[in-house]
């Protein structure tokens, strides 16, 4: 039989409680509880919370496997960052996402679960008011007050600690996906799937370079690894047309903090709804997409893929058979990154059971052997803790035998060191403080992180480390 799961809106000032439809031992999709369980009066919110619900699962594998829709006024919106624990409590696996930006006035949230592209009913709804808020191209507010060494020094927890001075960049932003290091200390990001921001390095202030179009998600971003004489962006967007969704990647070319001059490289490749699509590009310019798996497709199991183009969208004469697709990927990707030294591309998202916690390929073998290359798992990272959102390589300007990662897993920052075979030799947690959820990572061409992390009061604050001579 169907069960019901307990959802309620994460505010230090308020509360609510929504019922929202699980998932059986046989994912049957519910029908909902003929109880109204809605709450009786609208909630009062700001934007930028997280909603958190107990799911009910057999198990942490099954939960992990689920991904889930959050309807706003009926159309679908980013619910983003999704996370679930790996233990259960009596009311089943307490899971959390952010809402993304809404606008003032009264709304109607519901939320669905999703498995296997079954997507359950949608939840009795959840009636909130958004307060008013100033608008404009500057982004900008209070900063929270977590119990974090900002501006400060912290290390890691090991005999050897290495240790990093912090300094924040943004504070007061909504969610902050696909952080990306600009050459000359700036970061790029999107914000709640809905616009790109770029943070100036000497200020907490940040302005929109890029806001979607009306009925578009930003789902991927990465800039050329020739920055600073092309000015190339490229972005990953999806909107939906006849019922399904549809890839796009975008280049741009940034001038003082906008992205304009678009040409758009790639147009309706598969994807699925509040799905990211992270992007990367390689020494030669080439640029990958790692691609979820296709919603549609039969196979229980079938995988994502992976991607690659060159800086016009066409497929290039080293992709074997003649196709963009040069291997396999996670079913839901989250990352994806070039190792330059190493000449290999890492990856991460949910589908534990046949890649792991993070895999890799060599960039060599997508031109010879087999087709798709199928990714090298590397396992042991997460442990107990739950999924991993983020990976950052910090020392890819050298081609040793260790591989140093810095990896965002269950709200902590961890150290990683990976042997040339694929094999965790050594991991280490770096505690940014009480009060901070690490969700992203990633690191500029001198190897130095760039962390961003979500606050107490939902809303997120980005991190530069710089390693201290401490």
């Amino acid at each position: 039989m169907p069960t019901s799961t307990s959802l309620r809106c994460r505010n230090k000032r308020w509360g609510c409680v929504l019922w929202l439809c699980g998932y059986a031992s046989l994912l049957a999709a519910c029908s909902g509880d003929s109880q109204d369980r809605s709450q009786s009066q609208p909630v009062a919110i700001r934007g930028g919370e997280r909603l958190g619900w107990s799911q009910s699962a057999d198990s942490a594998q099954q939960v992990r496997s689920f991904t889930f829709r959050l309807y706003v006024d009926g159309n679908g919106a980013p619910l983003s960052a999704t996370r679930c624990d790996e233990t259960s409590s009596p009311t089943g696996f307490e899971c959390s996402g952010g809402l993304p930006s809404i606008s003032p006035g009264q709304h109607r949230l519901e939320l669905t679960s999703v498995s296997e592209g079954i997507e359950s009913d949608r939840s009795s709804p959840l009636i909130v008011i958004v307060g008013s808020a100033s608008t404009g191209a500057l982004v900008s507010s209070e900063p929270a007050s977590p119990s974090a060494p900002l501006n400060s020094t912290i290390c890691s927890t090991e005999s050897r600690a290495v240790c990093y001075d912090v300094r924040t960049l943004v504070r007061g932003v909504g969610l902050v996906t696909a952080l990306t290091p600009l050459p000359d200390g700036r970061v790029m990001f999107i914000e709640d799937a809905q616009q790109i921001v770029v943070a100036a390095r000497d200020s907490i202030s940040s302005l929109v370079a890029l806001p979607a179009e009306l009925g578009r998600q930003l789902t991927g971003l990465t800039i050329d690894t020739q920055f600073e004489k092309s000015r190339s962006a490229f972005v990953a967007w999806s909107e939906s047309a006849r019922g399904a969704s549809g890839l796009n990647i975008t280049r741009y070319r940034e001038v003082e903090n906008v992205l304009g001059e678009a040409a758009t490289i790639a147009t309706a490749l598969p994807t699925a709804p509040d799905v990211a699509t992270p992007l990367a590009i390689d020494d030669d310019g080439l640029v990958y997409v790692a691609v979820p798996r296709d919603p549609n497709a039969s196979a229980l199991n079938s995988a994502g893929i992976v991607m690659r183009f060159d800086r016009d969208g066409l497929v290039p004469r080293s992709n074997q058979n003649a196709s963009p697709i040069v291997a396999e990927g996670y079913a839901v990707p989250r990352l994806i990154t070039i190792d330059r030294a190493h000449r290999t591309m890492w990856l991460t998202g949910s589908d534990h059971e046949r890649l792991a916690d993070i895999s890799f390929v060599d960039l060599r073998e997508l031109s010879r052997g087999a087709w798709p290359s199928r990714p090298i798992a590397v396992d042991g990272i997460s442990a107990s803790d739950g999924r991993i959102e983020s990976v950052a390589i910090v020392n890819s300007a050298t081609a040793g035998t260790e591989l140093q990662l810095l990896v965002a897993t269950a709200g902590r920052l961890r150290e990683v060191i990976v042997t040339a075979l694929g094999t965790v030799a050594k991991v280490s947690d770096i505690p940014i403080g009480d009060g901070y959820f690490v969700h992203g990572v990633a690191t500029d061409r001198d190897g130095s992180p760039y962390v961003s992390a979500t606050t107490r009061d939902g809303s997120t604050t980005i991190l530069k480390l710089t390693k201290s001579l401490r």
